[in-house]
């Protein structure tokens, strides 16, 4: 269901705010790296003071394809084990600098957690700092007993993206422009490649710099109005899998534009049904 985000505070906090906050007993820190199937990608080893590990991989794994957002229980028993108060500050960070953050994140406000930030640029800005880290995850909070609650965010189905095509909804596809172009076989065996019908390109690399880092504020409404979206018009962000989309839509949410849903389904789902398709 296409339906405007519930405004939050903070969606964004730098390494200076959350070093200042390392030791606030309500602030509970999240590392929330996940990393594509087959990626060789070489990360730091090491992790953030106090944080704890959120298992996106395994969040995905219970999922079904197409379903809207993750299984609430198994979130609630994340943050339960990791001694997470419903009033607690959530700070979720990546190892690569933003790419899997925003999906955590975003899924945390999917069970009704209202205070949840992303460390911008992630754990590369806390490296640059040399703040506190650790080589292993942890949490000294004794375990609560989670409750989730409705959403905070919107997210939409394979059937509502049929209904949307053509309308007034713009359609965002976070993907690499090869791949939205049809060019680049996609990683995932078995999908066709090619792009949703009318859907509009804006690949995660172009809203960040040459140093990986996310643009400011008003580049990224620059970034935005280039790839040629309205931002008076409602948004649906995908992806490969909805990790993107997630990070597409949390900086939507940041620069003030709330009615942004996610395809969590993204091409994962739709490139493997018989909807329409196109390339170019």
């Amino acid at each position: 269901m296409l339906t405007d985000v519930e405004d939050s505070s903070n969606w964004f906090v730098s390494a200076d705010w959350l070093n200042e906050n390392l030791n606030n007993p309500n602030i509970k820190i999240i590392d929330g790296t996940w990393t594509i199937p087959g990626s060789t990608a070489e990360l730091p080893e090491a992790v953030i003071a106090g944080s704890f590990f959120a298992d996106l991989g395994q969040w995905k794994a219970v999922t079904k394809l197409g379903a809207p957002f993750h299984p609430k229980e198994i979130i609630g028993q994340t943050l339960s084990q990791a001694g997470v108060c419903p009033d607690n500050h959530i700070v979720v960070y990546d190892k690569q600098g933003y790419f899997s953050a925003p999906r955590i994140a975003w899924s945390l406000r999917a069970i009704g957690h209202d205070k949840v930030s992303v460390l911008r640029d992630g754990l590369p800005s806390w490296l640059a700092n040399e703040y506190p880290t650790i080589y292993d995850h942890q949490s000294n909070s004794e375990p609560t007993n989670y409750i989730t609650k409705l959403p905070l965010v919107s997210a939409v189905t394979l059937d509502n993206i049929e209904e949307l095509i053509g309308t007034d909804i713009q359609i965002v596809d976070a993907r690499p422009a090869e791949r939205f172009a049809g060019i680049t076989p996609e990683p995932r065996p078995g999908l066709r490649s090619g792009h949703i019908p009318g859907s509009i390109n804006l690949p995660l690399n172009k809203v960040k710099n040459s140093k990986g880092k996310l643009l400011e504020d008003q580049f990224l409404v620059a970034a935005i109005e280039t790839a040629g979206i309205d931002l008076n018009r409602p948004i649906v962000t995908t992806c490969g899998s909805g990790v993107t989309a997630s990070a597409l839509a949390w900086i939507f949410y940041d620069i003030g534009k709330h009615d942004v849903s996610v395809y969590s389904g993204s091409w994962a789902e739709y490139g493997a049904s018989d909807k329409p398709i196109e390339t170019s």
